[in-house]
């Protein structure tokens, strides 16, 4: 079982992904913007970022290099 932060601005989608991660017994905490992800990664760790390119806020890319950059 994994600790999973999904990133994903389209509720359908993530809902979608998050249900399908949940059945196979992961652990899934989700964000809706890049901002909301930076959030939550800093308040808690994970074993895997599953994260959209394209968001409102901060797009995936910049979240990403956020976190490479803060070590989180």
């Amino acid at each position: 079982m994994a600790k999973i932060l999904l990133v994903e601005d389209e509720v359908n989608i993530a809902s979608f992904i998050k249900r399908g991660l949940m059945e196979l017994g992961h652990e899934v905490s989700v964000a809706y913007d890049g901002e909301e992800g930076w959030n939550i990664a800093r308040s808690d760790s994970f074993d895997f970022l599953i994260l959209d390119i394209i968001m409102p806020k901060m797009n995936g890319l910049e979240l990403l290099e956020k976190l490479q950059k803060n070590r989180i």
